[in-house]
């Protein structure tokens, strides 16, 4: 993502760069046995380029799309490396890396705002992709299973058996109840803009909270529990059940159906939410504060890799393992992103930028991906093209930069670029046919390919545009 800073390139300059440099490394991907490995990676890096340049602007929603982008096409751009690295690392590299800066250059605006955009999403999104990571890994390595098989056998156990056993614990849920009820209260009356909370209102009307409860009945429960753990208060309470002819049998039907339970549980669950939301709530404020969308927009990546890769996989059919490999590329993409920005700062402190770093780095990339993928059997006639390409989206590139610095990214300078993009693509033609020419004629030894025809095609497209550059 090296670029430049002082004046953003020309649209036009810019994207016919962009499209001569992918346009080589596809080429060169398909010719040397890598063409998905390269395409992906180029589409990944593509899209980030792009996911940069809306990420840097000011529009939430555009920063938000930026994010989703960036984290998409970075994770398929190390998907894409990755598959690459084993048959043709330096092919895979100089192509995903040649097509990445030069598209990047061409996309933004700013180096600095880029940067800030970037680490951004980086430290929004990254942790919700580790999250993803680590859940789907627990999952896959079957911890999952064993969290459901313990809570099941834990609340086979705890379940009550006996209709004293269900009346203790009724009552161990009611004081919870009021426990977390105390704890609630604050949080309620602070969220309440108007009149108080109805649980708060209820509380005040009846008195009822941890500290209103007597010592009399602490003492009755903590007796009830230990007749319980002991086993003989089941057979009392029974007996005092079937003392009551009419409310005996529905007290027993009430308190053993699960029904009070359940509105228990229910109760505890709604009040626990509120306590924990009541202590996140401040340093939830201090992170997005002043501006709540705008720190929000940066994480819209990892919380669409937190949906969409559950989703996909399950659509997919795919195991656990897949969606954990997935989260690891994800977060794999946003640790390489780090480079990116360390080799923004190095230029920005070298100054670089102002000559266009950004489209010199990215064709230089691309000349390598030529070269290597001569070294792989790659037919000469690509080589040459690749070699062309990258001299062209170097020229194509400084000439955009220029024209930004010197009249603005807005004037009009279409027709200029074009005029000087067809001599560019004349001279690059013509140094091609002549290399190729020579090659078939008078060294057709070479022509299969391999790695002196690499060599000897590097020397003859030099020499070619060289004697070009001069006429022209």
């Amino acid at each position: 993502m090296v670029a430049v800073t002082d004046g953003s390139p020309t649209p036009t300059g810019g994207a016919l760069a962009a499209a001569v440099a992918v346009a080589a490394v596809l080429s060169v991907g398909a010719t040397a046995g890598v063409a998905v490995p390269v395409g992906l990676g180029v589409v990944g890096a593509c899209l980030a380029a792009g996911g940069v340049a809306l990420a840097a602007g000011e529009a939430d929603h555009r920063r938000a799309a930026g994010s989703v982008a960036v984290t998409l096409g970075l994770a398929l751009a190390v998907v894409g490396v990755l598959r690459g690295l084993l048959p043709a690392p330096v092919v895979t590299l100089g192509a995903v890396g040649g097509a990445g800066a030069v598209a990047t250059s061409a996309a933004i605006d700013s180096v600095s705002e880029s940067s800030a955009a970037l680490r951004s999403i980086r430290h929004r999104s990254g942790p919700v992709a580790l999250a993803g990571l680590l859940v789907t890994g627990a999952v896959s390595y079957g911890l999952g299973a064993v969290a459901v098989a313990v809570a099941g056998e834990l609340a086979t156990a705890a379940e009550p058996t006996t209709a004293f056993g269900s009346f203790v614990s009724l009552q161990a849920a009611c004081l919870v109840v009021l426990l977390l009820l105390t704890r609630a209260r604050p949080v309620l009356d602070d969220w309440s803009t108007g009149d108080r909370a109805a649980p708060v209102a209820a509380a005040d009307r009846f008195g009822t909270s941890a500290t209103d409860v007597p010592w009399a009945y602490w003492a009755v429960f903590a007796a009830q529990l230990l007749a319980l753990l002991a086993g003989v208060g089941a057979v009392a309470f029974d007996r005092f059940l079937d003392a009551l002819p009419v409310f005996g049998p529905l007290l027993r039907a009430a308190i053993l159906s699960g029904v009070l339970h359940a509105v228990a549980a229910l109760v505890v669950g709604l009040l626990g939410c509120v306590v924990v939301a009541g202590r996140v709530q401040p340093s939830v404020a201090r992170l997005l504060s002043p501006a709540p969308p705008a720190a929000l927009a940066p994480a819209a990546g990892g919380v669409a890799a937190l949906l969409g890769i559950p989703v996909w996989t399950a659509a997919a059919g795919e195991t656990a393992e897949y969606a954990a490999l997935a989260f690891g590329a994800v977060l794999a993409a946003f640790v390489a992103s780090f480079a990116l920005v360390v080799a923004d700062g190095v230029a920005l402190n070298l100054g670089a930028p102002e000559r266009g770093t950004g489209f010199a780095v990215g064709a230089a990339l691309v000349f390598v991906a030529g070269i290597a993928g001569a070294e792989r059997g790659a037919p000469p006639v690509v080589t040459f093209v690749a070699v062309a390409a990258a001299l062209a989206t170097w020229d194509l590139g400084s000439l955009s930069t220029d024209l930004g610095r010197r009249v603005g990214s807005d004037a009009e300078t279409r027709k200029a670029e074009v005029v000087h993009a067809t001599a560019t693509a004349l001279v690059g033609a013509a140094a091609v046919a002549l290399s190729t020419a020579v090659l078939y004629l008078l060294v057709p030894a070479t022509v299969p390919g391999g790695e002196s025809g690499g060599f000897l095609a590097l020397v003859l497209v030099f020499v070619a545009v060289a004697a070009f550059q001069r006429s022209v």
